[in-house]
């Protein structure tokens, strides 16, 4: 067990005699106790100088005794991670692996058991922790987040966040910046030039540039700082105004001096009286490429004017088809009420159908009554899919079911009309949701691309996953899981919910991107069912706080208490600020007519993109 329960050094706590007797870090063993003593006690007896030097190791001697005996004070609790999983043990959370071994992560006022169990006594008890979670690194930022509900006023944490103050750890948060969307509610600008005679305002109404006559360079940057340039898009910039005078136009490059730029000319802006369109060519932007979009817009020498009131991202749509796609998640949909159920779709202009269709005994569990639904629905113009998956499928002994269900699938293809046939197979398995997926990603995805992989063969058919638009944001997950992906999978449904057209954009872009180097479709699927206001906490580094960082073996743990306390065996954080994300913004909430136009908006302006396949909506039918 080591001295998992001593947390970091306290460098920055005062020894005084009585220390361990007070509680504040009680040893769990003799030998424990002992390497406290040498390692702390030595160092801190030279302050209280010679005199008192003896006292306080007679002191640490009979805390050291009476500890090796005995349980923890009334006043404390064990905070405990025990392998195998306990069993029947409450307030207790279970952690599993990629392999499906499972711990148990516990907090009780008595000591587990030693043979199975790394332990550290805490100075409070349990009924003092609200919510606790294990995090997979030794990790001490200065700011916490936890994120979670509010439940009557009461704040209930679900996830906790240790990264949010290292951005350099961070995927970029610049994004992409969205196509067809007006750019100018983004925008910000600076007049530059020696002799002044730029003079410059950016606002909602418009860019508006005035210049006085002159020969030395001047003008206006423009920046979007939280924006950059679509990854393998090919994009124009598409600026419309009046004015008087021909204006350059550049791209601003980063330079190697953080304050200035490189200028690349795009070409010019000829001012007219009558409203004028100019589309100017941008270059295409390669992978891992990050710069914020900006540009200049520079003076004539001659005394001129110009206001662009429109401005935004311009590109080719793709002369490909485009389609809907939607869940229908209960059997008895398409079992009793299949005719209503392919009408719903046709009024929502629904080409493919995801449904869930049982299997017993390995075989479809009512395959005349499947194949007379999708005869029907074919004959509508619905291609229907069969949607299967579990969080636990990328586990060894779960995987082998779900390959024989793929295989069931495949063998009732193989009997069915050529009219009677599942499409495929779609894999909604999301393993993220399982507690222990946090400690080690890099290994759930592993074990995740390695069922996509068993699953192929045996489904005989085309075969699709749905992930959730976070993964596409951070490199890594990127190219761990979706890479291989490319050589196994018909297509990609990114789960990309939100309901602001920009946000969607923004996120469906790494996929999208990807999809074109891979020649892979992606779907970008939206959400309609009902969502609770989602509340994110933020705590920084304090002598006490609600929120607290406890070393645990190799990894830590997160305590959320009922009431401030200090933290001697670990890092203390206090609540700084909070934000809530509404429902309205992750889902539409039943409010059909604005998704409706939503939707609309994002397939003309998603279209852009060579592989993007269209729309997949769910909580609709």
């Amino acid at each position: 067990m080591g001295r998992a329960w001593l947390g970091r050094e306290p460098d920055d706590v005062a020894f005084k005699p009585g220390f361990l007797l007070a509680g504040a870090a009680t040893p769990a063993t003799a030998s424990d106790c002992y390497n406290y003593s040498v390692k702390y006690i030595d160092v801190s007896a030279m302050r209280l100088g010679r005199i008192l030097g003896g006292c306080a190791r007679m002191l640490v001697l009979v805390a050291c005794i009476l500890a090796a005996g005995r349980s923890a004070p009334a006043d404390a609790g064990y905070l405990a991670l025990c392998t195998p999983a306990l069993s029947d043990t409450r307030g207790s959370v279970v952690y599993t692996d990629s392999s499906g071994r499972t711990s148990t992560l516990t907090l009780d006022d008595t000591m587990p058991p030693r043979s199975r169990c790394i332990s550290a006594s805490l100075p409070i008890t349990a009924a003092q922790v609200e919510w606790m979670a294990l995090i997979g690194e030794q990790t001490t930022p200065q700011v916490l987040a936890l994120s979670g509900i509010m439940r009557s006023g009461k704040f209930e944490p679900r996830a906790v966040e240790t990264n949010g103050d290292r951005p350099d750890e961070q995927p970029s948060n610049r994004r992409a910046a969205p196509v067809v969307v007006d750019l100018l509610p983004f925008l910000s600008g600076r007049d530059f030039g020696l002799e002044e005679r730029a003079q410059s305002k950016v606002d909602a109404s418009g860019i508006t540039l005035r210049c006085g006559a002159g020969e030395k360079p001047a003008g206006l940057v423009l920046r979007a700082p939280e924006w950059r340039l679509p990854l393998r898009l090919v994009t124009s910039l598409r600026m419309t105004g009046t004015g008087s005078g021909s204006f350059m136009v550049a791209l601003n490059r980063t330079s190697t001096a953080a304050s200035d730029y490189v200028r690349v000319p795009l070409g010019t802006f000829d001012g007219k009286e009558a409203p004028t369109t100019r589309i100017l060519a941008l270059p295409q932007v390669s992978e891992g490429a990050g710069e914020e979009l900006g540009w200049t817009i520079l003076c004539p020498r001659t005394s001129s004017s110009l206001h662009i009131a429109a401005v935004s991202l311009t590109a080719q749509p793709a002369h490909r088809q485009i389609g809907r796609a939607a869940w229908a998640w209960s059997p008895k949909r398409w079992q009793r009420y299949g005719a209503a159920l392919i009408a719903d779709a046709e009024r929502w202009g629904i080409s493919r159908l995801y449904i869930s269709v049982p299997v017993k005994n390995s075989m479809v569990a009512s395959p005349r009554s499947l194949g007379r639904f999708i005869a029907a629905a074919e004959h509508r113009g619905v291609e229907v899919w069969v949607a299967d998956g579990d969080p636990r499928a990328v586990l060894p002994a779960e995987r082998s079911k779900f390959v024989a269900r793929a295989a069931a699938y495949a063998l009732y293809n193989s009997r069915a009309g050529l009219d009677e046939r599942i499409g495929g197979i779609q894999y909604d398995i999301e393993p993220y949701l399982v507690p222990g997926y946090q400690l080690h990603p890099a290994v759930w995805q592993d074990a995740y691309v390695a069922t996509i992989r068993a699953l192929k063969p045996a489904a005989a058919m085309p075969i699709e996953v749905v992930l959730p638009f976070w993964l596409g944001l951070d490199p890594a997950s990127r190219k761990r899981l979706l890479d291989p992906l490319a050589d196994l999978v018909a297509a990609v449904v990114v789960m990309d919910y939100r309901t602001d057209p920009v946000d969607i954009q923004a996120f469906a872009e790494p996929f999208l991107a990807w999809g074109m180097k891979t020649g892979t479709p992606v779907w970008v699927a939206l959400e309609n069912g009902r969502m609770r206001d989602q509340t994110m906490r933020y705590f920084r580094r304090a002598q006490t706080g609600e929120a607290w960082l406890v070393p645990m073996d190799h990894e830590m743990v997160a305590l959320y208490l009922r009431s401030p306390a200090a933290n001697p065996i670990g890092t203390t954080y206090a609540y700084d600020h909070g934000t809530t994300i509404p429902g309205g913004r992750i889902s539409f909430l039943g409010n059909t007519d604005r998704l409706g136009r939503t939707a609309a908006e994002l397939e003309k302006e998603l279209r852009v993109w060579s592989d993007f396949r269209g729309l997949a909506i769910n909580g609709v039918l």
